[in-house]
């Protein structure tokens, strides 16, 4: 093909060097009206030419716009799922209660997600996700271990943890950890996480504290203990606790501990 009698429109993109010494030249052009991608290979006395058509930049736009509706099918079941399970409990949600409460059809959580046990599963995925999530972003932080232990007692006490619903549906996966393995696969992965994060805060304040007689281990166990009961009487008791005061119960805690660096005082 004489490629100079097209009427075309040439974009060098790129050089690529062959092992033969040839040269592969791509170039975007323009074919009667047509968007295509063109390779010469030269150096051996032939030019060969690939032409591939392009994608509009209008399919491209439609494919995203498909899978943004796409996830955000997904979270509106999700988060209706969150909804039933604390209303109803693990056990006795079914998916005529879920597809009610997103406005959906049986139809479309089926395409989603299979079968109720997968929806399942994906909703503790996604909550445990963004509790691991919130705790990664404030150990990336800066400032010390003491700042960073008392950032992560605020976001485990703040409103979006300690909401009745992701509460409730914390609560009914672990007590169906035992018949479930999948589940319980998800939940000792963060507890495990968890506990060597806060171990080695705890480590790291002993150090710095010059703390004796002090296990690190023990203070990080003793802390998700604490917390995992405050959070049970937030979900089981909420007119007798509130979330600021479990927070300053957990800091008092750390204030007993860690004299230095904490203190029982401080204010929600």
């Amino acid at each position: 093909m004489n490629i100079h009698k097209k009427q075309v429109d040439l974009c060098l993109s790129g050089v690529v060097h062959a092992p033969d010494c040839c040269v592969t030249v791509r170039r975007n052009v323009t074919q009667g009206g047509r968007n295509s991608d063109v390779a010469l290979t030269k150096g051996t006395g032939r030019e060969r030419s690939v032409v591939t058509p392009l994608r509009a930049p209008g399919v491209a736009r439609a494919a995203v716009a498909r899978a943004d509706a796409r996830e955000r099918r997904r979270s509106q079941l999700i988060s209706a799922t969150i909804k039933c399970i604390a209303r109803s409990g693990l056990a006795s949600v079914t998916m005529q209660e879920i597809t009610r409460e997103a406005k959906s059809s049986l139809g479309i959580v089926n395409l989603h997600f299979e079968t109720k046990e997968k929806l399942l599963i994906e909703t503790l995925r996604v909550v445990v996700g963004e509790y691991r999530a919130g705790w990664t972003r404030i150990l990336g932080q800066g400032g010390n271990a003491a700042s960073r232990m008392e950032s992560l007692v605020s976001f485990d006490f703040s409103a979006k943890v300690v909401e009745r619903g992701k509460l409730a549906v914390w609560f009914a996966f672990w007590g169906e950890t035992k018949a479930q393995p999948v589940y319980r696969v998800i939940c000792a992965d963060l507890d495990v996480r968890i506990d060597e994060e806060l171990c080695r805060l705890c480590e790291e304040i002993v150090s710095e504290g010059r703390y004796r007689g002090i296990d690190p281990r023990v203070v990080a166990t003793t802390y998700s203990a604490l917390a995992n009961g405050l959070w049970l009487d937030l979900l089981v008791i909420p007119h007798q606790l509130d979330r600021n005061r479990a927070r300053n119960l957990c800091l008092g805690y750390l204030a007993g501990v860690f004299p230095r660096h904490f203190r029982a005082d401080i204010e929600a």
